[in-house]
């Protein structure tokens, strides 16, 4: 059972990355008849350097969370070609 002290970390972490999607949501600029999408708070085309970095972990945590527990280096060994 978790304590409500862990509770309130995964929380305050949710909301922080509820805020940080949110200033680096893509909008729709028009320059010299053409559209663009850029991140308001960089000022870059999208995706930021930011929002690549935070979409790449969560991939990479998405990924993970598929991947069986336990000694990676043994369940990738039963790929290795000897």
């Amino acid at each position: 059972m978790l304590n409500p002290q862990d509770l309130e970390k995964a929380k305050n972490v949710q909301l922080g990355l509820q805020q940080f999607e949110q200033t680096h949501l893509p909008m729709k600029e028009e320059s010299n008849g053409e559209f663009m999408w850029v991140c308001p708070t960089c000022d870059t085309d999208f995706p930021c350097e930011r929002m690549m970095m935070f979409m790449v972990l969560q991939g990479l945590s998405a990924l993970s969370a598929m991947v069986p527990s336990g000694n990676m280096g043994a369940m990738l060994s039963r790929f290795n070609k000897k």
